[in-house]
């Protein structure tokens, strides 16, 4: 089916070089227009009682979002979420294409349900709610979905990574005795030690111990086992 076809396309694009993925992104704009097309006449045969109208709406809600139209994703999600209300997948999606358009409170309503349904699609609804807003350079908002998320799965490495980075970002500055002196926000260099912590190996690892020298040069209290070099034996 092209949603199936859509989601492998999806999972290839992540591991491709960027060359290679804007031609899988056109691929992709193809399939989800087709399959946009097929679902929408499918959804008006099946009609209101057929059992499976939720399927047929989530298909076409993940069809719209990978066209990018989140608008319409969020709200086929929804009524798939209606139709399926102990499916959080359905809800999950909804608040990740309201975040998408702006709708951050509504967004975040959707994940306390999906929580309340399910507790580690809870943290991913609200790590997908950090990230969209983390990349759209939305830093002072993505800060609170991003400690949600955190609190929801404290063991996801990457979260702890994006949450520290968003704090560096929103970092403000105070005169103190002439001097223009840097404020950390409370949880940065936590969040970069609980990152070396749970993944001291990770992509990040080097970037996450280079940030907390400057933390450390700025005077928060960083613990050193995380940025002094391993001795050789």
């Amino acid at each position: 089916t092209p949603i199936a076809d859509i989601n492998a396309l999806l999972a290839q694009m992540a591991s491709q070089p960027a060359a290679q993925q804007e031609q899988t992104k056109q691929q992709i704009a193809t399939l989800s227009q087709t399959a946009i097309t097929e679902l929408e006449t499918a959804q008006k045969v099946a009609g209101p009682t057929n059992t499976n109208l939720p399927t047929i709406t989530g298909n076409l809600a993940l069809a719209y979002e990978a066209a990018g139209k989140h608008a319409e994703a969020a709200d086929a999600f929804t009524k798939a979420a209606q139709l399926e209300p102990t499916n959080p997948n359905y809800l999950l999606g909804a608040a990740t294409n309201l975040a998408f358009t702006g709708k951050i409170p509504e967004a975040g309503a959707d994940c306390d349900k999906v929580a309340a349904l399910s507790a580690p699609s809870g943290a991913v609804c609200w790590r997908n709610i950090g990230v969209v807003l983390y990349n759209t350079n939305q830093m002072k908002d993505a800060i609170p979905a991003l400690q949600k998320a955190t609190q929801a799965d404290p063991t996801n490495a990457d979260t702890w990574f994006l949450l520290g980075n968003a704090l560096m970002n929103t970092m403000q500055s105070k005169m103190v005795d002439g001097k223009l002196t840097a404020v950390v926000i409370p949880g940065t260099v936590e969040a970069f030690q609980k990152y070396l912590e749970l993944a001291p190996n990770g992509p990040e690892a080097d970037s996450a111990k280079q940030t907390l020298q400057v933390l450390q040069q700025l005077g928060a209290g960083v613990d050193t086992k995380f940025i002094a070099p391993k001795k050789k034996h």
